[in-house]
């Protein structure tokens, strides 16, 4: 690791896995050890968080001998190699591609957007596409409450306010729309904000594919959104946040109404964002804490606002943390032109 440092320690792991120390801890101890942590700066780790000296003695001897532990060092070695190539690779690409400042254009051919963002794995705004879509001016919160109220809709509700990984867990309610739409105007002290998100799959429903004829996808990079799992519907009150996440494709992000902070990591830099489980980082990027998370130091950091009009694209890997700045409604999607396999993102 560049600096040295045991990864998770000090901070976002003691807090997290002194509940259980013994295997927990040790399991972090190897793994630093295979990663290349001197053994010594590990052990004064163990032994903050409170195990037996004894104990951390003999666990540390006996790492060199184990085979199991030889195999994640060699492990360790391959993914330090991919590391390395990749902070290369984009100090390299730095020089003639800014990875801390989006672009917003405009007029852009699909030749220029596939050769220049989508094939080279570069996000871009595009300030052209969504301004004329029925959609933002149709959809106010009373079109959606009069035409869609009665309906019931699954959402996200009773994510801790202050506790960014409560969002990597589901907190599906279901209840009429309506109901939905007032709790967004009255979110409880200490609540996260509800939040309806692509994971609730509104638009697969046959009941909400009329708000599609309200989408124009732009044939120039899009094709319609004619199957399940293409575009997805979200509406959330300000506060409503996603945390750092990646996906599992290329998708867009079309802004309706309302405005989004973000901020993006690109995908060649999954070793600095502290994915320790899933398709999420264990560092809130609302506030974040470089003296907890000394790697971020090293990444390229996008943090920008999305307009009401604008789209988005995020290329496959990028990292992104979202939050309403708003009231806001936003169209995502994945039904590129080009191919887009890698993975599928509901199966």
């Amino acid at each position: 690791m560049r600096d040295g440092a045991p990864h998770g320690a000090p901070g976002h792991q003691r807090t997290m896995l002194s509940v259980g120390k013994g295997n927990e801890w040790l399991q972090w101890g190897a793994f630093n050890c295979a990663s290349g942590v001197e053994k010594k700066v590990v052990g004064r780790e163990l032994a903050e968080a409170g195990l037996a000296p004894e104990d951390i003695g003999a666990f540390l001897d006996g790492l060199d001998g184990d085979p199991v532990f030889r195999a994640a060092v060699q492990l360790a070695r391959r993914a330090r190699l991919a590391n390395d190539l990749n902070d290369a690779l984009l100090d390299i690409e730095s020089s003639s591609f800014d990875f801390t400042r989006i672009a917003r254009l405009a007029d852009l051919s699909a030749e220029d957007f596939h050769h220049h963002f989508y094939a080279l794995n570069r996000p871009v705004i595009l300030t052209d596409i969504v301004g004329d879509w029925p959609a933002r001016t149709r959809w106010s919160l009373d079109f959606l409450r009069d035409r869609f109220g009665d309906f019931e809709v699954t959402y996200q509700k009773g994510r801790s306010a202050r506790n960014h990984r409560d969002s990597f867990v589901d907190h599906t309610v279901t209840a009429p729309f309506r109901v939905f739409l007032d709790e967004m105007a009255d979110v409880p002290e200490g609540e996260g904000a509800p939040y309806l998100i692509a994971h609730d799959r509104l638009l697969d429903r046959p009941e909400f594919r009329p708000l599609l004829e309200d989408v124009h996808f732009d044939a120039r990079y899009l094709n319609d959104a004619d199957g399940k799992g293409e575009a997805f519907f979200w509406i959330g009150p300000a506060g409503a946040r996603t945390p750092m996440h990646r996906d599992l494709g290329n998708v867009f992000m079309a802004q309706i109404t309302g405005r989004k902070r973000i901020k993006m990591v690109p995908s060649r830099q999954l070793h600095l964002v502290y994915n320790d489980h899933g398709y999420h980082s264990e560092v809130d990027f609302t506030d974040i804490a470089f003296e907890d998370y000394p790697l971020l130091k090293n990444a390229f950091i996008m943090d920008f606002i999305l307009e009401p009009g604008e789209f988005l694209f995020i290329p496959v890997g990028w990292w992104h943390h979202v939050e309403a700045l708003d009231m806001v409604i936003t169209v995502t999607g994945n039904n590129f032109r080009a191919p887009n396999t890698l993975r599928p993102i509901f199966e």
